[in-house]
């Protein structure tokens, strides 16, 4: 269940990868890198500083507001608008484009975070399968999360009474530092 690689033999040595894995095998021995851990720093660089281009306009449909935090969402770093002034949900690799001049970072969200709290709490929801069978937990486990209005494209969802909301990933909340630059 491994990819033997000639070109990766380091030394005479046999190198192993398992698919989908960051693990290798190197003559029996496990070697590993971190594939989903990132080191940022605010030690000044050239790329910090490398202005990211913003081409979209915000449109309420493209970009809801969030049910528990007062930002709309963004779901992709590329789709950020030019013309929104105000806060916004940006998926976490918005740190890898961070331009310190370019945003000002706001928090994250998160149920204990000093910078950007949740004002709405679930608790009272119950949480459903895709297939609408109940799952058995309470909406407490989506306090903190960024939470939009309606029933998701796919995964599980919260219901209280008539109302239907879900759980994104976690966010960073950021604004643009001048609002007069557009694009």
């Amino acid at each position: 269940p491994g990819n033997a690689n000639p070109a990766q033999s380091g030394a005479g040595g046999r190198v192993v990868t398992k698919e989908g894995s960051a693990y290798r095998l190197v003559d029996g021995v496990v070697k590993g890198r971190l594939g989903n851990a990132a080191w940022f720093t605010n030690l000044d660089h050239a790329g910090r500083h490398e202005e990211l281009p913003l081409f979209r306009r915000y449109t309420p449909e493209d970009y809801p507001h969030y049910d528990n935090y007062d930002a709309i969402n963004v779901n992709k770093i590329a789709d950020i608008p030019m013309d929104w002034d105000g806060a916004m949900g940006v998926p976490i690799t918005f740190l890898d484009k961070y331009n310190p001049d370019q945003f000002e970072i706001l928090g994250f969200s998160s149920l204990w975070d000093d910078g950007f709290e949740s004002h709405t709490f679930y608790d009272d929801y119950s949480e459903f399968r895709p297939d609408g069978t109940k799952s058995g937990m309470s909406g407490q486990k989506a306090n903190g999360y960024p939470i939009l209005r309606g029933s998701p494209r796919k995964g599980n969802y919260l219901v209280r009474g008539e109302d239907v909301v879900h759980c994104l990933y976690r966010r960073v909340f950021v604004r643009r530092r001048d609002p007069t630059i557009s694009g």
